[in-house]
């Protein structure tokens, strides 16, 4: 599948930890493995086992039992025609909107013991970056986090429904670990804010998730509103816009050649 890097981005999620998202979806949990392409501009999606049924001449190419019966045999020609038909515009409508849950939808028991809507899954609890960081509950503690701070703040806003933040959490706390120098010593915080549990705080504007805002350390004006990361949700993505937007005595990420580390608590990508 190498030859999509850059028109489509690859992830994987566990429908057992994101059983909300995957039924807001359309996916449904008995005709599984399934594949789901998004589309967040138009915020259409389109689901291999429900999509349009095939001409006689894709069938084959699709996976598709000739009588129609039980889900759709996932293989690799299967799959790339099914991105390129979506590449091309061909897949026709889609079969729902991207809906956001409705209110409560996830504090509702989860189905056949499945986990709740979290993006941090049970695995993330053993992962070196996990508390390293911490999450807000509500709007009163993001205020506390990113108002008269001396540190600089990095706020992650998530919902458990977008599938891209479920991918993005791994690599959140990646960064965390690799910043465990800043982090500890108080001159970066970083935070995740839960947008399926809460409305966007006063002054935040958000139109995507995931979202990444940098509050400066320092409590002037020009700090207040957040610095928006507008690069790749990658860690050399994050890690260069850390570098280059940090304020406070937050000199992060030093190059190989830039000036060690060690000593000055700086850490090396």
């Amino acid at each position: 599948m190498g030859g999509y890097t850059g028109p489509l981005v690859f992830a994987t999620a566990n429908s057992d930890e994101y059983w909300a998202y995957a039924a807001n979806l359309g996916v449904e949990l008995t005709r599984l493995p399934d594949i789901v392409i998004i589309d967040p501009v138009k915020s259409h999606h389109y689901t291999w086992s429900h999509n349009n049924k095939p001409s006689p001449t894709r069938e084959g190419a699709l996976g598709l039992d000739s009588g129609g019966e039980g889900p759709p045999t996932l293989t690799a020609d299967g799959v790339n025609a099914f991105v390129d038909d979506f590449l091309a515009g061909s897949l026709g409508e889609p079969r729902r909107h991207v809906n956001r849950p409705r209110a409560g939808d996830l504090d509702k028991p989860a189905p056949s013991g499945r986990g709740g809507g979290s993006v941090f899954g049970a695995w993330a609890v053993d992962h070196p970056g996990y508390h390293l960081q911490s999450s807000l509950r509500d709007q009163k503690e993001f205020i506390g986090a990113t108002t008269g701070r001396e540190g600089d703040v990095l706020v992650y806003f998530h919902a458990s429904w977008c599938g891209f933040c479920s991918a993005f959490s791994t690599t959140w706390l990646h960064i965390a670990a690799l910043n465990e120098a800043e982090l500890s010593s108080g001159r970066l915080r970083m935070v995740s804010f839960d947008m399926q549990r809460n409305e966007a705080p006063a002054g935040v504007t958000l139109t995507s998730l995931p979202t990444l805002l940098l509050f400066k350390g320092g409590g002037g004006e020009e700090e207040a509103a957040g610095v928006r990361h507008l690069g790749p949700h990658s860690v050399e993505g994050v890690q260069g816009f850390l570098k280059e937007t940090c304020g406070v005595a937050h000199q992060l990420v030093q190059t190989a050649g830039g000036g060690g580390g060690g000593a000055g608590g700086k850490t090396e990508l």
